[in-house]
């Protein structure tokens, strides 16, 4: 594969983003880079980041899934597309990861399960992957549709045995 189409898909992605946030009647810089599997938009706007984002990121996803389908429409794009709009969600994984370690602590002290707030799938692939190598925990979803939460419980210590407790 040349090198040319990924600048191509680059730069048409670029310019849908910006007539998108047009649209939207906003304005920012717009920087698409090509990743190993996905293409990351970083949106800058300065005042307007906030507005873009949403409470807890939900206007973001969003504006990230409508232009991933404007992409697969309009230039038959078809792979991974990750906004990112002042640096929010890179902020919001480090927060996750640190949220992960220091229930695992919890779990760790004190042998009870803990469980987080509802989260996106790609929230929750955060947590799991914070958590997957940790000696004392692991980890499972919770819920029905997209939004769930982690539950993060102690490590079976021998086979066939827990120290989780079941409840009625």
């Amino acid at each position: 594969m040349s090198e040319e189409p990924v600048r191509d898909e680059v730069e048409e992605i670029r310019l849908l983003a910006i007539e998108f946030l047009e649209k939207l009647q906003m304005a920012g810089e717009v920087r698409v880079t090509a990743g190993e599997d996905q293409l990351t938009v970083s949106i800058e706007s300065g005042k307007t980041d906030g507005l873009l984002i949403g409470r807890k990121g939900e206007t973001l996803d969003a504006y990230e899934h409508l232009l991933r389908r404007m992409a697969a429409k309009k230039i038959g794009y078809e792979g991974r597309i990750l906004v990112d709009v002042g640096g929010y969600k890179e902020r919001r994984e480090k927060r996750l990861a640190e949220l992960a370690q220091s229930l695992a602590a919890r779990v760790s002290l004190s042998g009870e399960p803990q469980t987080t707030e509802l989260l996106t799938p790609r929230e929750r692939r955060v947590i799991h992957l914070a958590l997957r190598d940790h000696p004392d925990v692991t980890t499972e979803g919770l819920g029905e549709g997209s939004v769930k939460r982690v539950r993060i419980f102690p490590r079976i210590t021998e086979p066939g045995q827990s120290e989780i407790s079941e409840e009625p």
